[in-house]
């Protein structure tokens, strides 16, 4: 999959006419412990506490919410797919929303555009 930041050059260099969000089930980001995130970024180099209080997060959750951490694969998936219908610089397209199981390889609909 594209970068989110990237892929809106498709419709308008590319032709592309129709979109699908493909979520994938196990994925990292679902269910992130805050006590494993902190550990990672101070090894980085990368204070989370200042970081939360540069972007005005409030705390370690919205630091989580921030970084893209998610419940549950199937509600990311329709936040995402109606973040990208909404978006006031994109023409009118289907926006479609999937998840597919790591394990078994069968692709869900769970957002017809």
């Amino acid at each position: 999959m594209t970068s989110f930041a990237r892929w809106p050059g498709g419709i308008y260099l590319l032709g592309v006419r129709e979109v699908a969000v493909i979520g994938h089930t196990q994925c990292g980001l679902a269910h992130a412990d805050s006590t494993t995130l902190v550990a990672s970024m101070q090894a980085l180099g990368v204070d989370p506490h200042k970081l939360i209080e540069q972007e005005k997060l409030g705390d370690m959750q919205g630091l989580l919410r921030w970084l893209g951490v998610f419940n549950d694969v199937h509600v990311n998936v329709r936040e995402v797919v109606n973040v990208i219908r909404r978006s006031p610089y994109l023409p009118k397209i289907p926006v479609h929303g999937l998840v597919i199981d790591i394990i078994t390889g069968k692709l869900e609909l769970v957002d017809k555009g």
